[in-house]
């Protein structure tokens, strides 16, 4: 039997952090980000709930947290990414060209796994 820190795997060991699957958010894609802001006043979420988390700044800051390993790949992360209409205004608002979009679409992949559907419909 294996011994319990054999079975443990550390943060700095993944490079992907707390994404579990290969098909991980791309870090050229959110490490093109500079936090500028510009996205906001483009986003329809944020500005109907004018949460930063649900901003494209916020949900691309998640997205890196998680691969950082700083915070896990749960419903709290989900919540966010699921609440992005993924209209992808943020992009063409965007003066670094972030592909929000695809970011958006790699992590709610994650968090499908991570998370499954449960219910009726989903068992």
């Amino acid at each position: 039997m294996a011994k319990l820190a054999e079975l443990v795997v550390k943060k700095a060991d993944n490079p992907k952090g707390n994404y579990l699957w290969e098909d991980a958010p791309d870090e050229d894609k959110f490490s093109a980000c500079v936090h500028c802001g510009m996205c906001l006043e483009a986003c329809p979420t944020y500005q109907e709930l004018g949460h930063e988390h649900q901003s494209p700044r916020g949900r691309v800051h998640s997205i890196v947290a998680v691969a950082k390993g700083e915070i896990e790949l749960n419903e709290a992360f989900a919540d966010p990414v699921f609440t992005c209409l993924d209209c992808r205004a943020c992009e063409t608002a965007c003066p670094a060209g972030v592909q929000v979009g695809a970011l958006i679409e790699e992590a709610r992949g994650q968090v499908r796994q991570a998370v499954p559907l449960t219910g009726f419909l989903h068992c």
